[in-house]
């Protein structure tokens, strides 16, 4: 969002069917220049002139289309997300510039919830692609389209989606509201809610975090793992930094390989024992949360269940959440998930806050150039750069969560949850 000077930047971290309006407008004697409104639109007619010459307007039919509007995005609830616009036959979105609380209490109203609790900026819910469709808009409130609103015009931007608008309505709704040209962007069931390692190898009992293990997500039925296939360090990182971690680290593959190798090898040996008369007994199943299972026992009973919910990661490394990157999901009818493959393993290096060194944590402190003020909790604050000897804050121009998590995984921390503008986190002086 385009702010004044002045405005420091700050951070968190936690880590259709195409519908058309007939207007019958019959008989009327109407002269050039003359308004006529329907219920949804207004028209000015120009030099029109009939078929015998004259210039009165006959029996006629105009057929427009209307505005659609959505919300979609993620992470985001089914009352909140990035706007787009159905227009000219391509969805586009609107850039945050001069976007207010009115501005979505247009917009919620035009969904039909009966107003909005906020709105959002810096792409929130993700970029949109395609056209930015409206910039600068300026609703004053009684609108019933942002249609209607002030703006630079159809198109007319000089946004980038970095600053899509969004809007989080009121969970309720409109009684009676029913309109058409609201497309209905389910939220989607198939989706990474949160992410978890799950530990192969027994870790230490001191009070820090599991660095290594099984990536776990969550989606709406449990936890399940992500197939290896593909796997990239890019995928590592956007894990480690969602979990909190600055930095990942590569993983020896060939442990895990042999691990699984062994278990496997072993459990094929003893799936029956053969007494001495010739008696067949099974053996007892193998707990995989029990203390007394071998790391290659664990991990080759967690392949056996079959339980793989992702198929293919494709992040970047830039991303902040899992669900930002391209995913292909398990098919659940899949014969044989994962084939050839095992679930994914990352490993991570956590920053100075799980140091056990203190000397080296408060050498790490004295080296940074960068820091986080008045926050009331630890990781979140106004930024901060010491240039000369001096302390200055940051102007929050096209502030986002990219650029935030910059700043969170050089302090030590993983990826943005939030950045935030317009001074929130109060005023520092501005270094020029």
């Amino acid at each position: 969002m385009t702010s004044t000077f002045g405005h420091a930047s700050a951070v968190v971290i936690s880590f259709l069917s195409l519908v058309t309006v007939a207007c019958s407008l019959v008989s009327s004697s109407l002269s050039t220049g003359t308004t006529v409104t329907s219920s949804h639109w207004t028209y000015k007619l120009k030099s029109w002139r009939g078929p015998d010459g004259d210039t009165s307007l006959h029996s006629s039919s105009c057929w427009t289309e209307r505005l659609k509007v959505r919300l979609t995005g993620y992470p985001r609830k089914h009352n909140e997300g990035r706007v787009e616009l159905f227009y000219k036959g391509e969805w586009g979105t609107i850039c945050d510039d001069d976007f207010s609380i009115t501005n979505a209490n247009v917009l919620c109203r035009q969904l039909g919830f009966v107003s909005a609790t906020g709105w959002t900026h810096s792409a929130k819910y993700g970029k949109g692609q395609g056209k930015i469709w409206l910039d600068n808009v300026q609703c004053n409130g009684g609108e019933k389209s942002i249609e209607h609103c002030k703006s630079r015009g159809w198109g007319n931007s000089d946004c980038t989606h970095d600053e899509d608008a969004g809007v989080v309505c009121k969970d309720e709704r409109i009684p009676g509201f029913l309109d058409s040209n609201v497309i209905d962007s389910q939220v989607d069931e198939n989706k990474v809610e949160e992410v978890r390692l799950r530990p192969v190898v027994a870790t230490t009992k001191k009070k820090v975090p599991t660095t290594e293990g099984v990536v776990e997500v969550k989606h709406k039925d449990g936890w399940a793992q992500i197939c290896d296939l593909g796997w990239t360090i890019k995928n590592t990182r956007v894990v480690c930094g969602m979990l909190g971690f600055p930095h990942e680290r590569k993983v020896n593959k060939n442990f895990y390989k042999l691990l699984k190798k062994q278990a496997a090898e072993k459990a094929s040996r003893s799936k029956v024992n053969v007494s001495a008369g010739g008696r067949q007994t099974p053996t007892a199943k193998a707990n995989p949360k029990s203390k007394q299972s071998s790391p290659g026992k664990r991990l080759y009973l967690e392949r056996q269940k079959n339980h793989f919910h992702l198929h293919s990661v494709a992040c970047t490394g830039t991303e902040v959440h899992l669900a930002a990157c391209p995913l292909e999901f398990n098919k659940p009818n899949a014969t044989a998930p994962c084939a050839g493959g095992m679930a994914a393993v990352v490993s991570c290096m956590p920053g100075p806050l799980f140091t056990q060194n203190r000397n080296l944590k408060k050498k790490l402190k004295l080296s940074s150039n960068v820091r986080l003020k008045g926050g009331a909790r630890l990781g979140e604050g106004r930024v901060e750069v010491l240039k000369d000897s001096e302390w200055g804050s940051v102007c929050d121009d096209r502030w986002n969560l990219l650029s935030a998590s910059v700043v969170c995984r050089e302090l030590g921390f993983g990826s943005a949850k939030e950045a935030l503008t317009g001074a929130r986190m109060g005023q520092g002086q501005e270094y020029n």
